[in-house]
């Protein structure tokens, strides 16, 4: 019995290479569940192993949203996102003062 599963093409690339590494790491226990739940429910294999891909995307999706963005990001949505981050700044702001960067106007509270 294989448990290898193709997941839609939309979803997050990241979400589908997890589910496809847990089931290659855990290729006997996915084997061992879908067998047991044949059993239970005397259905096939086949007619059970829809119903296990779907909830083991399921969990891994909310496990993947409750993590922060920094440890799920890939480099092209780190990208997209530094380029929206830059697009909400103002482009039209007077440029600063040589005073306002320079170094005394830093550390201007020292000097006090």
């Amino acid at each position: 019995m294989s448990t290898d599963t193709s997941f839609n093409s939309s979803e997050e690339p990241h979400i589908s290479q997890h589910i496809q590494s847990l089931q290659e790491l855990h290729r006997e226990e996915m084997e061992s569940v879908i067998g047991a739940l044949a059993h239970i429910t005397n259905l096939s294999p086949e007619q059970i192993k829809p119903h296990v891909d779907s909830m083991l995307k399921q969990l891994v999706k909310e496990n993947v949203e409750q993590r922060p963005f920094h440890e799920t990001a890939t480099a092209s949505e780190w990208v997209k996102a530094f380029r929206e981050w830059a697009a909400n700044h103002h482009h039209n702001a007077p440029p600063l003062s040589e005073y306002a960067l320079s170094r005394e106007s830093i550390y201007e509270d020292d000097l006090l």
